[in-house]
């Protein structure tokens, strides 16, 4: 009976010239060749490019791609490709300068491109363009035309979008939008930001534009800015009207003035 034995491998000359591989004899041998033997068979190996254990056992890598990326991670990046920071601010007026638009374009610009590489990146990406950026709504149309910033043409998915941004002259008057038109525009927006201005500095045009207002309901977050002295209670007032989620018993035109200064004020003066 054989002691427990080391097996060298030795690699012959085939046989046969029908065989391609080299074929393998086993003998046994003693302790102290074993190691040699073996490492004259892994460079036997070697010279006839043989495919050793481990690379057979391997599978090959597979190349890497964008899908590949956990869903997770996708996200974080379509979020710096698809969505302005902070501080690309819209201009108060909807028609701001040339020079002052392209200084912005310099330090703030999109990658839409993005979109365009598939469609599974399409139906990931596009919800994160419309819903986490503020766009630009028209001072006569409304939600018609919405403009991500005045140098990028006019949107089409319009009704994906949650947040507003409108440009509101007080001295455009009579304002031209409805009530209803207002409210159907604007209800249920993530964020409304009415940025306030007028023509004439000196005079006082009331709040007859902001009125229209009124009737915007279930608002996540609504803020009015630049609005003239006098108004700031008539404000506050507003902006938690349309975050209210139903009417609850405030209806349009109910604000009551703390006094005769503050309803000239709202209802204008020169």
């Amino acid at each position: 009976m054989l002691s427990p034995a080391y097996f060298s491998h030795r690699i012959s000359p085939p046989s046969s010239s029908t065989h391609r591989w080299p074929y393998i004899s086993i003998q046994c041998c003693s302790n102290n060749k074993a190691s040699l033997i073996h490492a004259s068979f892994h460079h036997t190996l070697q010279q006839h490019n043989m495919p050793q254990r481990d690379e057979i056992s391997q599978p090959p890598p597979k190349p890497s791609s964008f899908l590949s990326i956990p869903i997770e991670l996708r996200i974080e990046i379509y979020k710096l490709l698809l969505i302005l920071p902070v501080s690309a601010k819209p201009s108060i007026h909807h028609k701001s300068t040339t020079s002052s638009n392209n200084k912005q374009k310099q330090h703030h610009t999109l990658h839409p491109a993005i979109l365009s590489t598939s469609r599974q990146t399409h139906h990931e990406a596009l919800p994160i363009l419309y819903q986490h950026n503020i766009f630009l709504a028209h001072p006569l149309h409304l939600t018609s035309l919405p403009r991500l910033r005045p140098w990028y043409p006019p949107h089409t998915n319009q009704s994906l979008i949650r947040r507003w941004h409108l440009p509101l002259q007080l001295d455009l008057l009579p304002p031209p939008w409805s009530v209803s038109a207002i409210t159907s525009a604007f209800s249920h927006a993530d964020e409304l930001v009415l940025s306030v201005w007028q023509a004439v500095v000196f005079a006082g045009p009331g709040a007859e534009a902001l009125r229209r207002f009124e009737g915007v309901r279930g608002v996540r977050r609504a803020r009015v800015l630049g609005c003239p002295g006098g108004f700031e209670r008539y404000v506050a007032w507003m902006e938690g009207v349309m975050m209210m989620e139903g009417d609850e018993g405030v209806a349009v035109g109910e604000y009551q003035c703390v006094d005769e200064t503050e309803r000239k004020r709202l209802s204008g003066w020169v």
